[in-house]
């Protein structure tokens, strides 16, 4: 993967990204030099604004008492990490191998089913294959079961978050 971070596209993607983690620009253009935001749940329309005060070129529009009544986030001064290996093993999926740049986790659900994440870091696509087997089968024959519970494109950590409470 040639590039760690990419510019959201619009800012319903940049408030969904904000509730779980916020990385912005720093004064470097080195990535590893980002100051990380972390949002306390129960200060977050206070910790909103400030990024948004944060953030030099931003429209925001007060009414007489200084509350803030429109804010407009300017996306190119943001940037979001691309999904990675870390990202999905913090999700307790364990990595399995490395083909290219196709990225393979397992999660065990029990003795007779799991769970399996193939995802390409380059197109950024993410499946998600679940593996079962009934007991009484897996005796016998072995035989085991498989359906893909979700197909598709994901870019960030929440993304995947949203996906997996969806689905697990």
């Amino acid at each position: 993967m040639e590039n760690k971070y990419y510019t959201p596209s619009s800012q319903e993607e940049v408030i969904s990204w904000i509730f779980s983690e916020a990385w912005i620009k720093g004064v470097t253009t080195d990535p590893d030099k980002n100051i990380k935001i972390v949002f306390d749940k129960e200060q977050i329309s206070t910790n909103l604004v400030w990024l948004i005060n944060l953030l030099n070129s931003q429209n925001i529009e007060k009414d007489s008492k200084g509350n803030v009544l429109k804010t407009s986030i300017n996306l190119k001064c943001l940037r979001i990490k691309y999904l990675d290996k870390e990202d999905i093993e913090e999700c307790e999926f364990v990595h399995l191998k490395e083909d290219g740049s196709e990225l393979n986790f397992q999660k065990i659900v029990d003795d007779y089913s799991f769970y399996e994440i193939a995802y390409n870091l380059d197109e950024h696509l993410l499946t998600i294959e679940y593996y079962y087997q009934p007991e009484m089968v897996a005796e016998v024959t072995g035989h085991v079961n498989s359906e893909i519970r979700f197909k598709g494109t994901i870019k960030n950590k929440s993304e995947l978050k949203q996906i997996l409470k969806m689905i697990l």
